[in-house]
């Protein structure tokens, strides 16, 4: 793992972390404004539209064991001018880098489970994303801080979410168990309706006197 930075400039991508049916990377970079849309262009943003295999565009990789691969990617920027804190916090799908399993796709029901299950990984990232939105916008003067100060406490926040991914994983025993995948369901469709007013993945402006 290569630990982030953030810094005056652009950065490529900084961390990655792969789970054992997820993968996903973190980018850092400087000057919010311009941020969405090189986003959007590398893969899909996080949406109410709902994945199908046909996104999933990569080469399995023979030497893993999952069906399927799901890989986002979080994009973070900032930006401080004076006390004003900017950031911008997006989730995107990656199509390349995401790849399903010729065999899963000849049994419909068993693909069907699976495309829920991967679903749900996408629908993951975009809460972690909307709960990063809400606690930088609840900052405690954020640019009274140092980057790498505000950066070692986003890292802890990124953990957190790789964490969830892999329990998911474990609980609904990759989408078999029917019972823990639909309670994983409930609880992620009632979590991102809790937090639907951090659903804008624009710039958010925090002022501190």
């Amino acid at each position: 793992m290569v630990s982030p930075s953030i810094s005056a400039r652009a950065v490529a991508v900084a961390m990655l972390v792969v789970c054992e049916s997820v993968a996903f990377a973190v980018s850092f970079q400087s000057a919010p404004s311009g941020h969405s849309g090189q986003s959007g262009a590398q893969g899909l943003p996080w949406s109410a539209r709902r994945l199908n295999w046909s996104d999933y565009r990569g080469m399995p990789d023979n030497s893993a064991d999952a069906a399927a691969m799901t890989a986002y990617q979080l994009d973070y920027a900032e930006e401080c001018n004076g006390d004003a804190f900017s950031f911008s916090v997006l989730s995107t799908f990656r199509p390349e880098q995401s790849w399903v399993r010729p065999s899963v796709l000849t049994i419909p029901a068993r693909a069907a489970q699976l495309l829920d299950h991967e679903q749900l990984h996408f629908d993951l990232s975009e809460l972690h994303a909307r709960q990063l939105r809400q606690w930088l916008a609840g900052l405690s003067d954020p640019c009274r801080l140092t980057s790498k100060e505000r950066e070692k406490r986003l890292q802890a926040r990124v953990r957190e979410n790789a964490a969830t991914q892999l329990r998911y994983d474990r609980e609904t025993s990759f989408g078999r168990d029917a019972g823990a995948q639909a309670r994983w369901s409930a609880d992620t469709t009632r979590a991102l309706e809790t937090t639907a007013q951090w659903a804008a993945r624009g710039t958010e402006l925090s002022r501190r006197d």
